[in-house]
Formats: C-alpha cells, structure tokens, sequence
C-alpha cells in the first residue's frame, strides 16, 4: 500500500538549516510550520496574499512574516498569479505525488488480474486533436 503525499514530508536537514542559519529561532521555527502547512494542508498549491492569513499562519510573528513572505526572497516568493509558493517544496510535491499515482495505478491493475478483470492498459500517447 502506497502512502498518499501528504501522510509524510521529506526533509533535507542539511539544506533547511543551512538556509536558516542566521535567523533566529522563533523564525526558523515558523518558516517550518508554513512548509508543513504549505505541504499538507496545502498540497503546494500556493498561498494566496492575504497578509492577515500569512500573519497568522506565522503565529501572529510580523517579523517572521516580513521575512517568509518576502518576494523574491529565499524561502517563499509569489508567482505570476501572486500566490506564495516554495519552490523546492513544490518540486519534491509533483515527484512524490507522480510516485503515488504510479503506484495506485499498479495495484489497481494487479487488483484487477487478481480478479481475472482483463486491464485496460492506460494510455501514455495524447491523442491529436
């Protein structure tokens, strides 16, 4: 049994702490609960700009948000659309999340030879238009 994306999350250590290491703690501390949150509550799909929300998915820490949420900075930036998004974060989304429905696929199928249910091999050509 496959385990959905958000039931866990990577962590790169190394990386995180390198990347807060002249912040104080409190900041780190939070910057950790927006991936967490980012993660699997948001599923990556990017923080809207509500400054009141950020404030308080920052514990209410102005400091904290001024230096998370700050555009074209290293922890959140805004896209085209002016969502918040975490880059790294989002990358390591779409790798486990194409590895989850990889692996929900295969038991789908082996579920089905199981039962003698002939599988319909999915479709890796789009077809034209």
């Amino acid at each position: 049994m496959s385990m959905k994306p958000d039931a866990y999350m990577p962590f790169y250590g190394d990386d995180f702490f390198t990347a807060i290491e002249m912040l104080p703690d409190e900041v780190g501390l939070i910057y950790l609960r927006c991936i967490w949150h980012y993660w699997k509550h948001n599923h990556c799909k990017g923080f809207v700009h509500d400054d009141a929300a950020l404030l308080k998915l920052c514990r209410n820490n102005q400091q904290a948000k001024d230096i998370i949420f700050q555009n074209g900075g290293p922890f959140f930036s805004q896209d085209e659309e002016f969502l918040w998004r975490q880059k790294r974060t989002d990358e390591i989304w779409e790798k486990v999340s194409s590895i989850y429905e990889r692996n929900v696929l295969g038991g789908q199928m082996t579920a089905k030879k199981r039962w003698g249910i002939k599988p319909k091999m999915p479709s890796l050509i789009k077809p034209s238009k």
